[in-house]
């Protein structure tokens, strides 16, 4: 019984330097992932920082609402080209308010 109670004490011993090393693994993996994590996220930030640099950080965000009744028959000032483009008239009055005609 005592021979028994030896082996299984050893196996256990055995077990547990198993498990020490695969944690030890596992814990430097996982520091080399954070690691890899970090230099990621601060490549993807530089990125998306150099993206907004180049296309300007001017941003409009608007909705074109349909005419209104009263609206039916004047000019349309807004136009939606397509699903990011709008386009927009200004109309330039006179000080008297009439439409301002081109030279």
């Amino acid at each position: 019984e005592i021979d028994v109670a030896i082996a299984r004490a050893e196996r256990a011993e055995q077990e547990t330097q198993r498990a020490r090393a695969l944690l030890q693994e596992s814990v430097a993996k996982s520091k080399h992932l954070e690691a890899l994590l970090q230099a990621e996220c601060s490549n993807r930030k530089r990125c998306h920082n150099e993206l907004l640099d180049l296309k300007g950080q001017v941003r409009v965000f608007c909705r074109i609402r349909p005419l209104l009744l009263r609206e039916k028959g004047q000019e349309i000032v807004a136009t939606s080209k397509d699903e990011y483009t709008t386009e927009v008239t200004r109309i330039q009055t006179s000080v008297d308010g009439s439409p301002k005609k081109d030279k």
